[in-house]
């Protein structure tokens, strides 16, 4: 009888204890603004996001120079305003973009004709990373500010090129992809492949994201990088890409193409892609010997 009285006792603090979770009021998510953006936070990330906030408000003014929509006849004159998402994980990313999941090398999205951006925080490894996959994510926000529809014309690939040669970092490069060694057995996957977006396969998206990124690349390295500018204007004005690049480089997009395939299967580009491995190696071969 004492024993089920105990029971008993046990099984009604914790229906009450249940009772009282369920009606605790959740924590409120923190909001604030800084310049141009506005953020939101779980409460345990109000500091950080805060702090980056302040650090995305200046370089979404950069990004905007950076782009050159500052110049030429339809220059915009400040960039767009919006809000700053900071989740904790893909699941709530997941559930911020109204999806049950998402691919399991998502860390950020920005929705830039929504005026959004979404950073999960735990996902990205790391502050630093963290704050690169934010400049990321801001050349998006910065691009939002063309015309939707001319924005639309944009592909993917290029899109996300631009963003990684402003953000200083090659996204999904963790995942290892050699476009030398594609290029050279004749596995690189056209830029069309990316015009419409990336699969969520990571190797195949890596692929895309390193594409992507190297044309970018070429084209400031060999034009400048007002050359940025010079394209997005054509654009503005009703060309596509294709065009844009035509009249500002004298090069079609095909034979852009054909050039940088071309460097990724020179001797150069095929050594300095297996050095990291070739060293590994010379250490393996010093410690067997």
């Amino acid at each position: 009888m004492i024993g089920g009285g105990i029971r008993r006792l046990g099984v009604l603090l914790l229906t009450l204890s249940l009772g009282w979770a369920a009606g605790a009021p959740a924590q409120e998510a923190v909001r604030g603004q800084v310049g141009a953006l506005r953020y939101e936070a779980p409460p345990g990330y109000a500091e950080l996001a805060q702090r980056l906030t302040t650090e995305a408000d200046r370089d979404l003014a950069d990004a905007h120079r950076w782009l050159g929509l500052d110049r030429g006849q339809g220059a915009i004159p400040d960039p767009q305003p919006g809000i700053l998402y900071w989740v904790r994980n893909r699941q709530e990313l997941a559930a911020r973009l109204g999806r049950e999941e998402v691919p399991d090398w998502y860390a950020a999205v920005a929705r830039p004709l929504q005026g959004d951006m979404i950073l999960a925080v735990e996902v990205a490894g790391g502050e630093s990373r963290l704050r690169a996959t934010m400049r990321h994510e801001i050349i998006h926000h910065a691009m939002g500010a063309l015309p939707a529809e001319v924005f639309r014309r944009i592909p993917a690939w290029f899109h996300e090129g631009l963003a990684e040669a402003y953000s200083g970092e090659i996204y999904l490069g963790e995942v290892g992809v050699s476009l030398p060694w594609l290029a050279n057995n004749n596995a690189l996957p056209s830029l069309r492949t990316y015009a419409d977006g990336f699969p969520q396969d990571s190797v195949k998206a890596a692929q895309g994201y390193a594409i992507g990124h190297a044309f970018v690349q070429r084209l400031i390295r060999v034009h400048g990088r007002p050359v940025i500018g010079e394209i997005l204007e054509r654009m503005r004005l009703g060309d596509n890409l294709d065009q844009a690049l035509l009249a500002t480089t004298r090069m079609s997009l095909i034979e852009h193409e054909v050039a940088l395939t071309e460097e990724l299967r020179s001797l150069r580009a095929l050594l300095a892609a297996s050095s990291p491995h070739f060293i590994t190696l010379l250490f393996v071969g010093a410690a067997l010997l």
